[in-house]
């Protein structure tokens, strides 16, 4: 890799602000040669390891340390030693290892990945780093314990796989895989739990209504229209669900640089506006403390 991409990776692991990060990352992103299959890199996030496919899009915004930016200011800004983190789509493990690092050893992060071959490189990548407190379960989170077809598509990204059949994109595979309610897999307490799971976010809440209940951690969820549509619900449905089934949260959305509060019908008005674009939002409980108290 030339000396420009390296100072982009080292500027984007190490500027406190987001400003200029994503223009970098694109422009480096297209000076990056895909070398074929996966690969081990090293200082991801200033000092982790991963092995991370550059012919991916999104794995070659993690190795340009661009990948989920306020996301883990997040993750910084609510977990401490001893908590837990639930890492729901964990995917190869980028926010899984950020998040190791903010629990500490004497925390846990639980991180769930169906896809076999990609369960197989989150746990390389967890081994890489020797990190003793995390647990991968190679499962989908849903409503019910059993057994679905995930859907891997000939269009899009590699990580585009789905419990649902996504319109607009053609089915290249389908792989049997196990799912499991969080009520049967995680005991409470929680801190914070992240939903990336490709349309299945509200399943996967219903799953959870006994742990959300009990213990109301923060939320970190995904707003995707075209995934939700292949489970016959729309975005906005996620954010009512919690509200009425779970109790009393703040919205704040998280945009490219910053985070800010949002209410319901400005968030639905957002997400009616550009019903394509992606949205992430941070549930915040209310009433909840530590929130306010940031580290860097």
């Amino acid at each position: 890799m030339n000396a420009v991409v390296q100072f982009v990776r080292w500027f984007n692991g190490a500027a406190p602000f987001g400003r200029y990060k994503n223009r970098l990352a694109a422009w480096a992103s297209g000076h990056l040669a895909a070398a074929p299959g996966p690969q081990i890199y090293g200082g991801l996030q200033g000092r982790f390891r991963m092995s991370l496919d550059l012919s991916c899009q999104i794995e070659r915004w993690m190795y340009l340390n661009n990948y989920e930016w306020v996301g883990r200011r997040v993750l910084r800004r609510l977990l401490r030693a001893g908590d837990v983190f639930v890492d729901c789509g964990a995917h190869v493990g980028f926010m899984t290892l950020a998040a190791a690092r903010c629990v500490g050893p004497a925390g846990r992060v639980i991180a769930f990945e169906p896809m076999p071959e990609t369960a197989e490189r989150l746990g390389q990548n967890i081994r890489l780093n020797g990190l003793t407190n995390v647990e991968v379960i190679a499962k989908a989170v849903s409503d019910r314990s059993g057994t679905a077809a995930l859907h891997s598509f000939h269009e899009g990204d590699a990580k585009d796989v789905s419990l649902g059949r996504l319109e607009g994109k053609t089915v290249r595979r389908r792989t049997p895989v196990q799912t499991v309610r969080l009520d049967e897999a995680i005991q409470p307490p929680v801190r914070l739990i992240k939903l990336d799971v490709e349309g299945a976010e509200l399943a996967a809440l219903r799953g959870g209504r006994g742990l959300l209940a009990a213990c109301r951690p923060h939320m970190l969820i995904e707003l995707n229209r075209l995934t939700a549509r292949a489970f016959g619900y729309e975005p906005i449905d996620i954010v009512r669900w919690v509200l009425e089934s779970v109790g009393d949260y703040h919205i704040r959305l998280l945009k490219s640089r910053k985070i800010r509060r949002i209410t319901m019908d400005d968030l639905q008005a957002l997400l009616q506006t550009k019903p394509q674009k992606l949205r992430n939002v941070w549930l915040e409980p209310a009433g909840s403390r530590r929130s306010g108290t940031h580290r860097p």
